[in-house]
């Protein structure tokens, strides 16, 4: 239901890539399905995110890096030896793995950022998703070699929404960017 809720129509995605366009922003969406990777190809051929939950989906992993540019892939919901089944990805190179940890917010002692070392070992470009509330944990990983940053954004802390208390405010996104 939740997800159902947030979920973006095609008419969306357009609006919001038009916005971006006329912002100089790049435009980024989340792919969760096979049936979705044309219309979002078309809309955007150079990059799309998979979420952590798609991590054993690896029809869909395959698919994407056959179609887009770059692919970035967040492991929050892997175990480490699930983690290595990924080198054998054809096109590999397209890949992106995020570090993250799957814990609303994410407690300092479990954020894990060596484990963007070890993730170093299997694709060139890794990047972080972090659920640390602030963005010192963000800082550290750029520190640290990555690449590609995901944070929880929010205008405000107190709207609804198990994310907002933990999520990063505009102030808090500039000084990051």
């Amino acid at each position: 239901e939740l997800y159902k809720k947030a979920q973006l129509t095609k008419e969306m995605h357009f609006e919001l890539k038009d916005y971006c366009n006329q912002n100089n922003t790049k435009f980024l969406t989340s792919i969760f399905n096979i049936k979705d990777i044309e219309f979002l190809n078309n809309l955007t051929p150079e990059i799309i995110k998979i979420g952590s939950p798609e991590i054993y989906n690896i029809e869909l992993i395959k698919k994407c890096l056959e179609c887009f540019d770059k692919v970035i892939l967040s492991t929050g919901a892997a175990n480490w030896e699930e983690i290595l089944k990924l080198k054998s990805l054809p096109n590999i190179k397209k890949l992106v793995l995020l570090h993250c940890v799957s814990s609303y917010p994410c407690k300092p002692e479990n954020i894990n950022i060596p484990r963007m070392r070890e993730l170093k070992k299997i694709v060139n470009s890794v990047g972080y998703s972090g659920h640390y509330p602030g963005i010192d944990d963000a800082i550290i990983a750029i520190c640290n070699g990555a690449e590609f940053i995901e944070k929880h954004f929010t205008i405000d802390k107190n709207l609804p929404g198990r994310d907002n208390k933990f999520s990063i405010l505009p102030e808090d996104l500039k000084l990051l960017v």
